[in-house]
């Protein structure tokens, strides 16, 4: 029987705890062999609302005066505020980060905002500002009187309608289409100022930017079909459409899917290289391998349900569904979600793994060993979510109605640690490395990524009652521990304790039904008794709490 007392204020609480009904134990997740060392830095006070950098170091949010509305960016270097407006919406960093954009609404007109320049006014904005891959350029489209602006670089072209632009992934060159009076016959694409011919749309980059392609649009029946390759023209007959273009990696392939008949319930095929596959009642996206080498999609058959394609092979088949598929990084192995009658299973390289009621995520490590994601199922009449590597479960989280359990991941450290946040129906939210839990001192934005700068460190923005912070995990092997320690969560009937015990000296946090609101903890450790003092990290309450281990040790 284990015995602790826990003075909180002035309140006295006994807490008795039976072996066999613990309401307050240090709990494991397997492997427990990681410590992880936060430390955070303050880029301003809480927010709400931000929209979040692509590496997860600045935030932008919207604050408001008495003068109106203005863009305030935060990050490790500082705080900025830009110029105040009636209305500010759509905002957005650059790839690398390091600019912003937003849309502003001042004197009844809108305004592009780059780097806090301002662009012309304009009567509407008709999409966000899109910056190219190197973060160098800019391109919007605007609204101006009864016709469409296209903006690239500050520079304006009017048609009577225009579709969204696209850069290419070395940023030198665009794309975009547009409609000179309304009817499909006269929709063109525009690359890099010039027009193609035929008419078309659905215009893709291929990933070195040395080949693209556009389709027929096929709104009519018996209207021509065909797809267009580096200006070589593939005719398709006058009966179908094309749904999807796909560039392989390497950019030597070329893949699209198309529907063969007149007939929106025509059968659907996939064309790689030339080569027509199989005819389906429906097909999936085209993926094609990293090494260029495979290609596989899901497909629906009338008789055989469900079912993944690789390499023109079926798989597997009457599944009630199927997800696409995903390829390991080394291209060796194939994964995806299928639903049968007992729940979603996940197929590894054509084997079934168990029945869950749902599986999100799928993951494979970068040395293509591994594979992880996030499960959902009951557990003792419980709503629980827990992450599955390698078909193993880890520790199980309440998902309740609020949402909570797993909340990001899982992901792979670049040495391929399963890193995932998660939080027990609202009580505390975890970080998890390799089964290694610790309370998050500070709660991840919901639009925060975890980003790794090494195998064993990665940073993420964060929040606490005190503010928002960039917050760096540190992850070092944990050294042989005393047969006795406090090191580790206990979990009481008020929440959680994460101590951590050098010598006689014990730190750490408690955080109570609120997970923002966590408690710093000070204490002595005296053989199997624990004495110290607990306070708010903003100073506003503070007290005492003395806790008795018992003879196990637990």
């Amino acid at each position: 029987m284990k015995v602790k007392y826990v003075l909180l204020g002035t309140l006295l609480l006994l807490i008795t705890v039976a072996s066999c009904q613990a309401a307050s134990e240090e709990i494991a997740d397997g492997n427990d062999s990681w410590t992880l060392l936060f430390s955070g830095q303050k880029i301003t006070d809480n927010t709400w609302n931000n929209v979040i950098s692509p590496d997860s170091t600045r935030v932008a949010y919207v604050n408001q005066s008495e003068k109106g509305v203005s863009l305030i960016v935060a990050g490790p270097e500082g705080k900025t505020e830009g110029k105040s407006y009636d209305f500010i919406r759509d905002i957005v960093f650059s790839p690398d980060s390091t600019r912003v954009a937003y849309f502003a609404r001042t004197d009844g007109k809108w305004i592009a905002v780059v780097d806090d320049s301002e662009g012309k006014q304009y009567d509407g904005m008709l999409t966000t500002v899109i910056f190219s891959p190197d973060s160098k350029r800019v391109t919007y489209l605007a609204l101006s009187g009864n016709q469409t602006a296209v903006v690239v670089d500050g520079e304006e072209n009017l048609y009577h309608a225009a579709g969204v632009p696209r850069f290419s992934p070395d940023s030198k060159h665009l794309a975009y289409a547009i409609d000179e009076d309304g009817g499909f016959d006269s929709s063109y694409i525009i690359l890099d100022g010039k027009e193609l011919k035929p008419n078309g749309g659905g215009f893709v980059f291929s990933p070195d930017s040395n080949r693209w392609a556009y389709s027929s649009h096929n709104l009519y029946t018996g209207s021509p079909v065909y797809t267009v390759l580096n200006n070589k023209t593939l005719e398709l007959g006058n009966n179908g459409a094309i749904y999807g273009l796909y560039f392989s990696p390497d950019s030597q392939r070329f893949a699209f899917e198309m529907l063969n008949g007149s007939s929106f319930y025509s059968p659907h095929r996939i064309v790689v290289d030339e080569v027509y596959g199989k005819e389906y009642r429906g097909v999936g996206k085209v993926v094609f391998s990293p090494d260029s080498r495979h290609v596989a999609y899901r497909a629906k058959s009338d008789e055989e349900g469900y079912f993944v394609v690789l390499d023109g092979i079926e798989g597997k088949k009457n599944y009630s569904d199927v997800r696409e598929p995903i390829f390991s990084p080394d291209s060796n192995h194939t994964a995806y979600a299928a639903l049968k009658d007992d729940g979603w299973h996940v197929v590894l390289d054509g084997n079934e793994g168990s029945n869950y009621s749902a599986v999100r995520g799928l993951t494979f490590s970068p040395d293509s060993k591994h594979l992880a994601y996030a499960a959902r199922d009951t557990r003792d009449g419980k709503d629980m979510q827990f992450v599955v590597a390698d078909g193993k479960e880890m520790e199980q989280y309440l998902h309740d109605r609020h949402h909570q359990g797993i909340l990001y991941g899982p992901v792979f450290s670049p040495d391929g640690k399963v890193v995932y946040t998660a939080n027990d129906g609202g009580k505390a939210q975890f970080i998890v490395v390799d089964g290694t839990r610790k309370l998050n001192p500070w709660s991840r934005f919901s639009g925060s990524a975890l980003v790794f700068d090494s195998p064993d460190s990665f940073h993420y923005l964060g929040t606490n009652e005190t503010g928002s912070f960039l917050v760096n995990v540190n992850i070092m092997e944990k050294p042989e521990e005393e047969a006795c320690s406090w090191s580790g969560i206990w979990d009481t009937n008020h929440g959680f304790m994460d101590l951590e015990q050098t010598g006689n000296s014990v730190t750490g946090i408690y955080t109570g039904n609120l997970p923002y609101q966590d408690q710093g903890i000070q204490a002595i450790a005296s053989d199997k008794k624990l004495v110290g003092n607990w306070s708010y990290s903003s100073g506003k309450a503070e007290g005492t709490f003395e806790f008795s281990m018992a003879d196990d040790c637990k």
